[in-house]
């Protein structure tokens, strides 16, 4: 029997797919555990009911993830590798319903593999398939209630109920499901409102599903009096925060007036070639461009304008991984329309340098605080046999302290959570903070006027901030 050769573009598929997979293979073991992955594994160890009671408690995130971590902590253990292996797992997983998905919204082979080319090095994507916290899960049950979504369209079999059952999944892993959700109302208000009310009643059901969760979660806030304590750090984006958050959806490098040029010039090629692809679009096609305009734009600029207007900030790239396919796919739709082939062509030459251009930044990331160096050189400093007290201001540094001290010196240190250094107390202790968000004086001229021998430092940093930490003794 004759075997055909398999066509170019599979080709180039499957090497950007193994191209996709090694990027985010390049860096797992780069980066210690911080401090939000080190509360994910927290609700992992806790046992079912503290892991409940844990995410209920944070009040920010939906419990499905961190269900999914413990019975991977409980196959593997809490190695580094193995416990980053499930965000990144989760990640090859979602090339699948992308794949489908492109088939669905009518992207040809190329444009299929334009479309993969953009996100393989797209920065936002490739830190959270290597983060161990439950965005990659949301980017995959995204892409997977899309695809379902176009199934509905299409009027295929069961498609409604494998739609509300995805979205389910959706919203217990994160509540920035409900706008890809809210997304595809906007689709068949704008598309096909024929299909509006068994959309609707899957909505009706999944909301009902979801409400035990609201209720239990619920329960939490009213105790802690709201989200200040778990989102009153985020502060509100300004109008260059949501530029630059598509600005670097289209731009190799960081530099401002090539971020300009091309953000406004991948605009204008988007706005014009829509236009073309709209005017050539049949009638049953015409739910696509919304769908995907919906996607692409919705949640940013409704996330953006719930910032401004609610108490606390909901802002972050964290958050919008949902935005990133359905915005690239825009680009591989409207790219392909061009008219003239030589066009065609020169735009295959700028995104292959594209693609080179940004293969340095996701390979070599900036460096990121080495919570687990700094607990090394502690203990390594640390001579005396007795349990340490390590205080701490900052509640967010303690817990990747506490984890990588618990790594490296079992049983020895404690940990305290303190707002003032005004208790600190004892024979012998010491101190971590960060130094570019302590206010006042110093904490080491602190401890001083209150008659404290300070002992030399030691220190971690990054880019965006320096972590240090000090011996203190009680002067006689």
């Amino acid at each position: 029997m004759h075997l055909s050769k398999p066509r170019p573009a599979t080709i180039v598929f499957f090497v950007l797919a193994g191209t996709f997979a090694t990027i985010r293979l390049w860096n797992l073991e780069t980066f210690c555990l911080d401090s939000d992955e080190v509360w994910s594994l927290t609700c992992a160890r806790s046992t079912w009911n503290g892991l409940f009671s844990n995410a209920a408690f944070d009040l920010v995130h939906p419990p499905l993830f961190y269900i999914l971590l413990k019975i991977w902590v409980a196959i593997g253990g809490m190695g580094l590798f193995w416990v980053r292996m499930l965000p990144a797992l989760i990640s090859f997983a979602a090339l699948i319903p992308f794949y489908f998905l492109c088939r669905s919204v009518g992207l040809g082979p190329w444009q299929t593999n334009l479309g993969l080319a953009l996100l393989c090095v797209n920065a936002d994507q490739i830190f959270h398939s290597e983060y161990l916290r439950m965005y990659s899960l949301l980017f995959l049950l995204s892409l997977c209630s899309y695809w379902a979504f176009t199934n509905y369209l299409s009027g295929k079999r069961w498609s409604i109920i494998i739609l509300g059952a995805v979205n389910l999944l959706l919203v217990y892993s994160h509540y920035y499901g409900w706008a890809v959700i809210a997304c595809e109302a906007v689709c068949v208000l704008a598309a096909n409102r024929r299909k509006l009310g068994a959309f609707a009643l899957q909505a009706a059901v999944v909301f009902a599903c979801f409400t035990p969760w609201l209720a239990y979660a619920g329960h939490f806030a009213v105790q802690r009096g709201g989200l200040q304590d778990n989102l009153g750090w985020i502060r509100r984006p300004r109008l260059f925060d949501l530029y630059r958050y598509y600005a670097t959806l289209t731009s190799p490098l960081d530099g401002m007036y090539i971020m300009l040029v091309c953000f406004v010039l991948c605009g204008v090629l988007m706005y014009l070639g829509l236009q073309r692809v709209q005017q050539a679009e049949a009638v049953s096609d015409r739910w696509r461009i919304p769908l995907l305009l919906a996607g692409a734009f919705l949640p940013p600029l409704a996330s953006f304008a719930v910032s401004q207007l609610s108490p606390q900030s909901v802002w972050g790239n964290r958050h919008l991984v949902i935005a990133i396919v359905p915005f690239y796919l825009l680009i591989a739709l409207s790219l392909s329309s061009l008219p003239l082939h030589r066009m065609r062509a020169l735009t295959a030459v700028v995104v292959a340098a594209w693609f080179v251009l940004n293969m340095g930044h996701v390979l070599h990331p900036r460096p990121r605080i080495n919570y687990e160096v700094l607990a090394e050189q502690m203990v390594a400093r640390e001579h005396s046999s007795n349990r340490v007290p390590l205080l701490v201001p900052d509640r967010f540094l303690a817990f990747p302290l506490r984890f990588q001290l618990e790594q490296h010196d079992p049983g020895r240190w404690d940990v305290h959570t303190l707002k003032t250094l005004d208790s600190a107390a004892g024979e012998h202790f010491w101190v971590a903070y960060h130094r570019d968000r302590w206010k006042g004086d110093p904490p080491t001229t602190l401890l001083e006027r209150r008659g404290y021998r300070v002992g030399s430092g030691v220190w971690v940093k990054d880019d965006w901030q320096r972590i240090i930490a000090f011996p203190v003794w009680r002067t006689e």
